[in-house]
């Protein structure tokens, strides 16, 4: 068994020998092929964006090409192999959006899992201290805080009030299964001048997440949707992972039951 590195740069077709891939021994072998799963960007859709360096945000120029790659398939077997390949996440030189200009929209969906809130921490942290962004909601309640009123009203975060939240299990915004309706949120997104949306859910999740993505092409609404995928359903085969389900879930149980006023455990016996 071998094990090939993980970062690459694209320059297909690959023909990777030796000491570029093997960790185990000094055998030769080659990836043939490595078919790149490319992301769809908006200037392809039509949108010429601001085009902005975005050098300012970082003070260095170390950037991710838009040629890099990172291997979906690590562990490798056998003297040849074809591989795929997903686009490298990262900053990039230049800006499509002018972060002065730049509305960000936060929302968390599906069931709970550890690292919610530190992702809404650091999501809000990075756009206003080192974009600059002035206003970045959070949806409230999963897809359904995109229509609905009352408690699920978007909250408007800021680095000051997310500033203790990874220390907290569940998510500070919230979280459901369904409520989504694609018509009704690209609406609102273009109503509050949102032009980046940022996803956090499972695969259901991130399948509506592509319609709505889809549905704004259509439209000519120019909005960034990126997706951060999570999981509940312990099948992404790591026991880090495993261990941190068992550490994290009582208290992302508690903490839910108390922000939805639920009781936290049921006794059988009463059929509850």
């Amino acid at each position: 068994m071998r094990r090939a590195v993980q970062l690459l740069r694209r320059t297909a077709p690959y023909a990777i020998t030796g000491t570029a891939v093997a960790a185990c021994d000094d055998d030769k072998f080659t990836i043939e092929k490595v078919n790149v799963i490319k992301i769809p960007h908006l200037k392809d859709q039509g949108f010429p964006g601001a085009n902005k360096s975005n050098v300012a945000a970082f003070g260095y120029a170390k950037f991710v090409s838009d040629e890099d790659c990172v291997l979906g398939d690590i562990v490798l077997n056998g003297p040849s192999h074809t591989t795929k390949a997903y686009t490298r996440a990262g900053p990039r030189e230049k800006l499509h959006f002018d972060p002065q200009d730049t509305r960000c929209a936060i929302v968390t969906c599906g069931g709970l899992c550890p690292g919610l809130n530190t992702v809404v921490k650091n999501l809000v942290e990075i756009l206003e201290s080192r974009y600059g962004v002035e206003k970045i909601y959070g949806i409230k309640g999963g897809y359904r805080g995109f229509t609905s009123v009352g408690w699920d009203a978007p909250l408007e975060l800021t680095a000051d009030c997310v500033k203790d939240i990874h220390r907290e299990g569940g998510t500070l915004l919230g979280t459901s299964r369904g409520g989504f309706d694609a018509e009704k949120i690209v609406e609102w997104l273009r109503a509050k001048r949102v032009n980046q949306l940022y996803v956090i859910g499972g695969d259901g999740t991130h399948r509506g997440a592509y319609k709505l993505a889809e549905l704004c092409w259509e439209k000519g609404v120019d909005v960034s949707v990126a997706g951060v995928p999570k999981t509940i359903d312990n099948d992404i085969g790591a026991d880090a992972a495993c261990k941190a389900w068992f550490l994290f879930r009582f208290r992302a149980m508690s903490d839910r039951a108390r922000r939805h006023h639920r009781p936290l455990l049921r006794r059988h016996d009463r059929g509850e």
